[in-house]
């Protein structure tokens, strides 16, 4: 299923993969990617979705699944906030912390602070 079958079939979905980009592109510039690796990356959290995603890095397939943990407990699939931004960084230094390790919770967190809020 391509990208625009997917917005026109579940526009929620489309929605979430629009914000896991937004996410995904800034926590790898924070973490120091080039341009390239950038453009690989909003792509892949694109279409994390969909079966035929691109397939990369152990580091970066890492940002791309942080950020989409991340998104499905802040806000869903329908983009409503389900939880606080208290209660999403919280988790973020926890849970998140011991699948993810420090460097990309702590990245994530100083990222979602400059870009919130990620409209639906």
């Amino acid at each position: 299923m391509e990208l625009a079958e997917l917005d026109r079939k579940h526009p929620e979905s489309a929605s979430h993969a629009q914000r896991v980009a937004v996410y995904a592109t800034a926590l790898a510039e924070r973490l120091g990617y080039d341009l390239s690796d950038l453009v690989e990356v909003r792509i892949a959290a694109q279409r994390h979705d969909l079966d035929d995603q691109p397939s990369l890095g152990a580091e970066l397939g890492s940002v791309i699944q942080i950020c989409e943990a991340f998104d499905n407990r802040l806000r869903g699939c329908h983009g409503q906030l389900r939880i606080s931004e208290s209660e999403a960084i919280a988790w973020l230094a926890s849970d998140a912390e011991k699948q993810y390790g420090r460097k990309l919770t702590d990245a994530l967190a100083s990222v979602h602070l400059l870009i919130q809020p990620v409209e639906p």
